[in-house]
């Protein structure tokens, strides 16, 4: 059986000490995007990462914002497109970039840190 869009996905990226784990789906009743996630810090699961800025690229406009909770949870509805990806400003870091997986992808992709002469560094990906 062939589906049409985009289906669930589910992420795991790390970024020094923390992690990123997302769920991405299409939004129930809707065109747009689902996406959930909860932002750890893996050190320290029990530290609060809560009211980090979370936002959705698509190229250099910003499409979506939110703030993550006292759990680091957060969600966002963009609308669908190529080249989405999620902002995260997490502590010691900065602003960690994840890609969100399009229709037809593998969900799997690069992640990087956009540092202050914007230059990029891979962070692990992972799929579980």
């Amino acid at each position: 059986m062939r589906t049409a869009g985009l289906s669930p996905r589910q992420l795991l990226y790390k970024a020094g000490p923390y992690l990123i784990m997302l769920r991405v789906e299409p939004a129930a009743g809707s065109d747009r995007l689902s996406v959930v996630g909860q932002i750890l810090d893996e050190a320290n699961p029990k530290r609060a990462v809560e009211n980090l800025a979370v936002l959705v690229f698509s190229g250099e406009e910003t499409v979506e914002r939110t703030l993550t909770n006292r759990l680091g949870e957060f969600q966002l509805e963009p609308d669908p497109g190529e080249g989405l990806r999620i902002s995260v400003g997490v502590p010691e870091i900065g602003s960690v970039n994840v890609p969100l997986p399009t229709a037809g992808s593998k969900g799997r992709g690069k992640a990087g840190r956009e540092g202050a002469r914007g230059s990029s560094r891979r962070i692990k990906a992972r799929q579980p």
